[in-house]
């Protein structure tokens, strides 16, 4: 934003009734620099200063300050001229204490013939060293004018250190105030990030004893599976000596029936083929007879 756009921002925002902590917060809000703003404010104050103070010198004067100031020159009762007649030049130069004399009256003063001439000095004329009255009139309004001046720039002086002084302390406000917003939100993201840490850190420990509880439960029960293993291992030991023990004691027996058996096979082997020996004789005979019965018939 421009300088003049800003200025003519703020005095709206000061005829509103706005404040300087209001104003800049607002326009620091807007993104408008600190530096910005407050040269701005300075120049509003500065220029309400000086409406202020030419306020009293616009308003009309007393009623006497213009009349003096328009008075003009007085006029004087017409006085001896100042080159004066032959007649009177030689009356003056008899006395030195010789006084106007007005045009409608000549008379001489007495002289002292005593005192010399060159000692007693001329008299002035009673109004030639006196100002005249507008002359005074407007040497006092020239002064009361120098001192309005030297006040209105004394006043804008201490305005202007007084508007920098409260603008200072302003800022010191609300830099504070932005301070312990920036450090209660800092405070506030510290105490929820360690509100999170102990969650996080109360999860963890129900996760670990958890674990623990898990680790637990299975060691018991390896434990238990290897004292059932054991067992069954010694069980089936156990059954494996009884059933060598048993191999043992067939096969003792088996060498000791199986030489008989042997021989009771080849008996039976023997016998048998007696038995088949015989029936084939048996049935050789018969077939035979048959025969020589059927030739004899014939």
């Amino acid at each position: 934003m421009e300088k003049g756009a800003l200025l003519q921002k703020v005095l709206a925002l000061k005829q509103n009734g706005y404040t300087n902590k209001q104003i800049i917060a607002g326009l620091s809000n807007e993104g408008i620099s600190m530096t910005d703003i407050q040269e701005a404010i300075i120049q509003a104050e500065l220029k309400r200063i000086i409406e202020e103070q030419n306020k009293p010198l616009q308003q009309p004067l007393p009623p006497t300050l213009p009349d003096l100031q328009n008075i003009p020159p007085p006029s004087f009762p017409q006085t001896q001229p100042l080159m004066p007649t032959p007649v009177e030049s030689k009356k003056v130069q008899q006395s030195p204490y010789s006084l106007p004399v007005s045009s409608s009256q000549n008379f001489e003063v007495p002289v002292s013939k005593n005192i010399p001439v060159n000692v007693i000095p001329s008299l002035p004329h009673p109004q030639t060293n006196l100002p005249p009255p507008y002359l005074d009139s407007e040497m006092k309004i020239e002064s009361s004018q120098n001192i309005t001046t030297s006040n209105i720039s004394q006043e804008i002086a201490d305005g202007i250190a007084k508007a920098k002084g409260e603008i200072i302390a302003e800022i010191k406000l609300e830099l504070e105030r932005i301070v312990e917003i920036i450090v209660a939100e800092k405070l506030k993201q510290y105490e929820t990030f360690a509100d999170e840490i102990n969650e996080s850190q109360k999860e963890t420990s129900a996760k670990i004893k958890a674990i623990e509880v898990t680790t637990k439960h299975i060691n018991s029960a390896i434990e238990r599976n290897d004292i059932e293993l054991t067992e069954q291992t010694k069980t089936l030991n156990e059954h494996i000596q009884k059933l060598t023990a048993e191999l043992v004691a067939m096969s003792n027996i088996v060498e000791k029936i199986l030489p008989v058996f042997v021989d009771n096979v080849k008996k039976l082997t023997a016998i048998t083929d007696k038995i088949s020996r015989n029936t084939d004789n048996i049935t050789i005979k018969g077939k035979k007879q048959p025969e020589k019965e059927k030739k004899e018939e014939s």
